[in-house]
């Protein structure tokens, strides 16, 4: 009896084993595919992959760095790699990120926003800037450039490239 209790409890110690490693796997594998995504959309290197539960559903987070030390970090939801999210923290910000959603690219919109505020594209004075579906514009892709000088944030139609507001 004792003997086929240990069999027992060795069979589902190894069952358990298998079933955390398959979904780590998985896991891993969506990490991949996210980052080898966002290594298509911006030239840089990804230099940290987290996931994590947002709004009730799993996210992979890719933080990439070009050569400048610009980040940019992509956004995607685990399930099926969409983008939901990128968004430039820090510059300098004179790289492009380009989507294959129908999306204009980063420096498309970047030129919109900057000659909304008058700076020159050279003398650009962006905080950050993010790319996301905006419910406030009725949930269309928006990017918001946010330009500490002037003190002032541009959002501008992620399919047209036309500003949509800007407010100080």
């Amino acid at each position: 009896m004792k003997d086929l209790l240990k069999l027992f409890i060795a069979a589902l110690l190894i069952t358990s084993i298998t079933s955390c490693g398959d979904n780590n796997s998985d896991i891993d594998k969506a990490k991949e595919k996210a980052m080898e995504k966002a290594s298509k959309s911006f030239h840089g290197e990804a230099v940290e992959t987290t996931r994590e539960q947002d709004d009730g559903q799993w996210v992979i987070k890719v933080l990439m760095l070009n050569e400048k030390l610009a980040s940019v970090e992509f956004e995607y939801l685990e399930n099926d790699i969409s983008l939901i999210e990128v968004s430039g923290k820090k510059g300098p910000f004179d790289y492009n990120v380009i989507h294959d959603n129908g999306l204009i690219d980063f420096l498309q919109a970047k030129e919109s926003a900057v000659n909304e505020v008058g700076n020159s594209m050279e003398d650009d004075k962006i905080d950050d800037w993010s790319l996301e579906e905006d419910d406030d514009f009725g949930n269309k892709w928006v990017y918001d450039f946010d330009f500490d000088s002037p003190d002032k944030d541009v959002y501008i139609d992620a399919k047209t490239g036309k500003v949509l507001d800007s407010d100080s």
